[in-house]
């Protein structure tokens, strides 16, 4: 186990992800870099060195989303800062999407999301045990000219699923 911030950044093989996994590494926090693709995932640990591990998670599966937190906890600690950066874009005709398509969309970019904000959440307090007075959680939200990058505070909402859905509902 290590004193340092545990960082888990899901998405992380290539891309924006792995670009944010090296500064939070550059920050001083061990990173967790997490993603579907299992080869690539552990060459770009390996290539970040000692204070860097991987773990292979789907983030369309819960069951997966929950081991990918089970082995991060058991073998680094707890998650004091998550990057929500795991996302796919399936670019369909509205009329021609199916729903097939569209749920496995949801399912990575939205339940995803939230089920690992949640776990993240769950495990706030041993963050503070440890001296960590935040857990942060970083959801990259968009792709293209229309990125958006929320730095949100863990906090109780009560209304997640309504406004979740209601955000989802009005962008399309």
């Amino acid at each position: 186990m290590t004193t340092k911030p545990i960082a888990l950044v899901t998405g992380a093989a290539q891309g924006i992800g792995l670009a944010c996994a090296e500064a939070l590494l550059e920050q001083g926090a061990f990173v967790v870099l997490s993603d579907i693709n299992a080869e690539r995932v552990k060459a770009s640990a390996l290539r970040l060195g000692p204070s860097a591990d991987f773990v292979v998670s789907d983030m369309s599966d819960s069951t997966a989303i929950s081991a990918m937190f089970d082995a991060v906890e058991e073998k680094h600690g707890p998650v004091s800062i998550l990057v929500n950066n795991a996302g796919v874009a399936i670019p369909e005709p509205f009329l021609e999407a199916t729903e097939e398509t569209f749920r496995k969309v949801i399912d990575i970019n939205l339940i995803g999301v939230f089920l690992a904000t949640q776990r993240a959440a769950k495990v706030h307090d041993h963050a503070q045990d440890r001296g960590f007075d935040r857990q942060h959680v970083v959801d990259q939200c968009g792709v293209g000219d229309s990125d958006h990058r929320l730095l949100l505070f863990i906090q109780r909402r009560h209304h997640a699923a309504y406004e979740g859905g209601f955000a989802g509902a009005c962008a399309l």
